[in-house]
Parts: C-alpha cells; sequence; structure tokens
C-alpha cells in the first residue's frame, strides 16, 4: 500500500469550543493529524491513523488523491478522547474493529448507509455516545461493537432484556429465559448476540433477517427449537454448544451455512442441508454425537475437514445425486462417520402422509397418526396475526406423541409429524383457540 498523511485546518470560534473541522491534502501548515493508504487494488482509501489530539467536531473527507475513502481501519481512531463528533462519508463500506473504541467524548454518529460491516469493539466505551444511527444496509456487526457506550449502558433502551439499535439486534441478558421472539423489520443478529444465554428454550426470527451472526446462539444449552427464516446467512459458530437443540429447519434459500455452526449440539438427531448450499464448511457438525440422518442436496462440491467429526451414531445419507456424483465431492479429513455410512443415491422412497388425529388431554395434546415410520412430532403457536409464538417438538413412536405448547396469547395451534428419513409423515392438523 502506499502510505499518506493528511491534514487537517481546525479553526475556533469566540462562539463555540469547536466547530468542524475537514482534512484537506494541500494544506499541511495546522499539523498532520490523519494518516491512510491507497488500496492495494486502487480502488480507494483506508484510514489508518488519527491525531489523537484532535478536538471537536471531525469530518472524514468522501475523497483523497480524487479516491473515495472506503475503510476506517482497525483501530484508527482509537483512544481520540477529544472528539465530540464524527462525520462518516457515504463512500465507507466498512468500520473495522476498535476503530473508534475509547472516544469517550463522542456524543453521536450516523453510520451513512454505504456501510456494509461494523467490527469488533468498533465503539466499545465511547461513554457519552448516547445518539447511534445504524442504516439497514449494514449486514454484519461484530462483538460487543457498542459496549460500554451510553446507550448500551442505559437500562430504558433494553426491550425485555434485548437490546436493539435501529434495525439491529445488539445483545441479549444472559438471563433472558424461555421464548423469545426477535422483533419484525430485523436485520441483523449482532455476533455474539445471544451467547451464554443459558435458559433461553426457543427463538422466533422474523422473515427479513438477513444475518445470524458469529457465536449470534453459542453456548445457548436450554435452546430447543430454532426455525430459520428465508434468505440468511449463517455465520460460524451461530449455534455451537446448543446441546439441547433438537430441531433445525432450514429453507432452501439459504446458501451459507458458516463454519462450526451446529458444532456439538449433542441433541441434533437429523437435518437437512438447504439445496442452495454448495459446501458444507469445516466444523460444521463436529460432535453432534445424536446425529442420525442427514439429506445432501446433489450441489454440494465440498465437504470440509471435521464437518462430521465425532458423528458415531450417524448412519443414514441421503443424497440426491447418483454415486457417481457423489464421488466427486471432495470431502475434508477426519469425516469417516460420513463416509462410513449407509448413503442413500437418488429420490429415496416418497411417504405418503397419514392422516393425523389431534386429542386434548391433560398433559398437552395427543398426536396419533396410522403410520409404521417413526419421527418427530411438533406443535406451533399463532397469535391471531399469524405470527408465530412458540414451537414445541417430542419424539413421535409408535404413531403416537402427546406436545405441550404453551398457548399464551395463542389462536390457533398447527400440529405435524416428520419422520426420521426428513419427510413429512402426516399432513398439517389446525385447532382453533378462540
Amino acid at each position: 500500500m502506499k502510505r499518506k498523511m493528511l491534514s487537517v485546518l481546525l479553526t475556533f470560534s469566540i462562539f463555540a469550543a469547536f466547530v468542524p473541522c475537514v482534512a484537506t491534502a494541500e494544506d499541511e501548515k495546522y499539523g498532520e493529524w490523519l494518516h491512510y493508504e491507497v488500496n492495494e487494488n486502487g480502488d480507494g482509501v483506508t484510514i489508518t491513523y488519527c491525531d489523537k489530539n484532535a478536538t471537536g467536531e471531525i469530518e472524514i473527507p468522501a475523497k483523497i488523491e480524487n479516491l473515495p475513502v472506503t475503510t476506517i481501519a482497525v483501530k484508527s481512531f482509537l483512544r481520540c478522547s477529544y472528539l465530540t463528533k464524527i462525520k462518516i462519508p457515504n463512500t465507507v463500506t466498512k468500520i473495522h474493529d476498535d476503530a473508534f473504541g475509547f472516544c469517550t467524548s463522542l456524543t453521536s454518529v450516523v453510520i451513512p448507509n454505504s456501510v456494509t460491516g461494523i467490527g469488533w469493539y468498533a465503539f466499545e466505551n465511547c461513554t457519552s455516545l448516547t445518539d447511534i444511527t445504524i442504516p439497514d444496509s449494514v449486514t454484519n456487526i461484530g462483538k460487543d461493537a457498542f459496549y460500554g457506550t451510553k446507550y448500551y449502558e442505559n437500562e430504558w433502551n433494553w426491550q425485555n432484556k434485548v437490546l436493539y439499535i435501529d434495525n439491529h439486534l445488539i445483545g441479549a441478558k444472559e438471563e433472558i429465559k424461555d421464548s423469545y421472539t426477535i422483533k419484525d423489520n430485523t436485520k441483523t443478529i449482532a455476533e455474539w448476540a445471544f451467547s451464554g444465554c443459558s435458559l433461553l428454550t426457543s427463538v422466533n426470527l422474523p422473515v427479513g433477517v438477513r444475518n445470524i451472526g458469529n457465536f449470534a446462539f453459542n453456548n445457548c444449552s436450554s435452546l430447543t427449537d430454532v426455525t430459520i427464516p428465508d434468505a440468511i446467512t449463517i455465520g460460524e459458530n451461530a449455534f455451537s454448544y446448543c446441546t439441547s437443540l433438537t430441531n433445525v429447519s432450514i429453507p432452501d434459500t439459504v446458501t451459507e451455512i458458516g463454519q462450526s455452526a451446529f458444532r456439538n449440539c449433542s441433541s441434533l438427531t437429523n437435518i437437512t442441508i438447504p439445496s442452495n448450499v454448495k459446501r458444507i464448511n469445516d466444523g460444521t457438525f463436529n460432535n453432534c454425537i445424536a446425529l442420525k440422518n442427514i439429506a445432501i442436496p446433489d450441489n454440494i462440491t465440498n465437504i470440509g475437514a471435521f464437518a462430521f467429526y465425532e458423528c458415531n451414531n450417524l448412519t443414514d445419507v441421503y443424497y440426491s445425486g447418483t454415486e457417481q456424483e457423489w464421488n466427486l465431492i471432495e470431502i475434508g479429513s477426519y469425516n469417516e462417520n460420513l463416509t462410513n455410512a449407509t448413503i442413500h443415491y437418488g429420490i429415496y422412497d416418497q411417504i405418503t402422509p397419514a392422516a393425523l388425529t389431534v386429542t386434548p388431554s391433560s398433559s398437552g395434546y395427543a398426536l396419533t397418526a396410522d403410520t409404521v415410520y417413526d419421527g418427530v412430532a411438533y406443535a406451533a403457536a399463532y397469535d391471531a396475526e399469524g405470527r408465530l409464538l412458540n414451537v414445541v417438538s417430542k419424539p413421535f413412536t409408535g404413531g403416537t406423541a402427546t406436545v405441550t405448547p404453551d398457548t399464551t396469547g395463542a389462536a390457533e395451534i398447527k400440529f405435524f409429524v416428520w419422520t426420521n428419513t426428513l419427510q413429512p409423515v402426516t399432513y398439517t392438523e389446525t385447532m382453533d383457540l378462540q
């Protein structure tokens, strides 16, 4: 990279302590304050360092050397404790780790709608920061990006133990419990947002969430059910160590499942890889010791190392392609549990769904169906607006199961059963509660 330094004209007014200062490449007589590098590919400029004595309101220029400023680098404004406001141009696409950490006088920041990523600890311990705007363009927010800000520390900003900034879920308190429904219009779940929430049993994600951040639900050890909405990216270790997780429904619109996303989900028994996923990443199902069946689409070209390591109970793989196509898949090391399983090629036998009978009982709802297939029974509760409130599941064996959904605020419940080979064994049965 070509290294440069930028200078600033600081103008003081008798009517105000500070006025905005604008960096220029030409005027150096007031001292160098901002350092930058031209990107290696020459498509823009990265801000790399700010003089720690810079004060007041600072405006980062949109262009330097006639190139757009695209990136705020790691620690570039770290401990600029005299800054009160920062104007970021709408040419910037990424704010990196610790970029504005410990800017203790910073009171407000507007992130422009050109930005897609905010790094780890980007605004950590900006203890005066109360006014934050995050646009919908942001698709990834790093761990503790706003931890220690005045906004974060204000209890009034937490809704039922969960913190949002605009349409982004930033974090959850570890004492959150039972079922939680993420509010409508949420776009991003920040990295590590629910990590360690060991009392959380189920989570409902609305349509429109685009990214589940890395480690977002890591070590949610009581989490049993998750339904993934359409067109979402599942980050690395997103559900790792969710040791009670038994059911995950992933739609075909999902194109990427991050590395180790379901690592140590020791209760997960079966999973279907969406048909638009092309690679099963390293360690995705590492140590899923209860995993028995997996369905894999024929467009998978690569299965990473340790993807099925220690999946000692994996017995059946349902692969939609041919044996010749299976043999072309690049399978990484430590996947013997996968390669030693029985591979079922092509479309496997279709199951004709059986009629489902639902009978209320003192212990919940008894489900019966005339079928020889075992599987898992589900009950999903919805409110009067048709929004999902919660989902519960129980093993379905010998054609029967009893499920006990939480009907608080529910208008209807839908019941259904899926087999252990990931096919529906019953038609959905709906019961009105009003």
